[in-house]
């Protein structure tokens, strides 16, 4: 009996010890191409942010933990409304974002509201008092460049996106938010 024990401990850690090879291994040799540090995104291609800013209130608030799937754009083209985390062209930072305008689209904001290609967005999404000062109520039109989106926080007042920084290429998307 006691023989029998020793062997199912010792395949239990042979198991553990496999199973810690392979995720180090995935981990090292990064096969989804993540550009992050984090083992989960790295291993199994989802990520846990929590949302320091109010920049996507009333969507996502200050303090909320979100799910996200990593890569999901390497393979999906990124869709207009989708909520995406992104770097930051030239620094090392990642915000969250919604898609607002898509590659070849002219987008411009008058009196608050999003235009593209001279139609009004409906974004039920958007708090009409996070749209009052200059800044998130006017913008000449822009048209986007091919592989490039158009990206903004809900909380148009209180949100540096793509109003500050211009269309970001795709290979900027990190990430697609699942669940919040």
């Amino acid at each position: 009996m006691e023989r029998k024990r020793n062997w199912v401990v010792w395949g239990a850690c042979a198991l553990a010890g496999a199973l810690l090879l392979a995720m180090a291994g995935l981990y090292l040799f990064n096969p989804l191409g993540v550009d992050s540090w984090d083992p989960r995104e790295r291993t199994l291609g989802y990520g846990i942010y929590r949302i320091p800013t109010a920049a996507m209130s009333p969507s996502i608030e200050a303090g909320q933990v979100v799910f996200a799937n990593v890569g999901y754009h390497d393979q999906h083209a990124p869709e207009r409304g989708e909520i995406v985390v992104l770097r930051v062209p030239g620094q090392e930072i990642r915000v969250i974002k919604r898609i607002v305008g898509l590659p070849g689209e002219t987008v411009a904001m008058r009196r608050g509201a999003i235009e593209i290609d001279g139609k009004r967005l409906s974004e039920p999404y958007v708090a009409t008092a996070s749209a009052t000062t200059p800044y998130s109520r006017e913008m000449p039109p822009f048209t986007i460049p091919p592989n490039a989106y158009f990206v903004l926080g809900d909380n148009r007042d209180n949100s540096e996106d793509s109003r500050t920084w211009g269309a970001i290429d795709r290979k900027y998307l990190q990430a697609r938010i699942l669940a919040r």
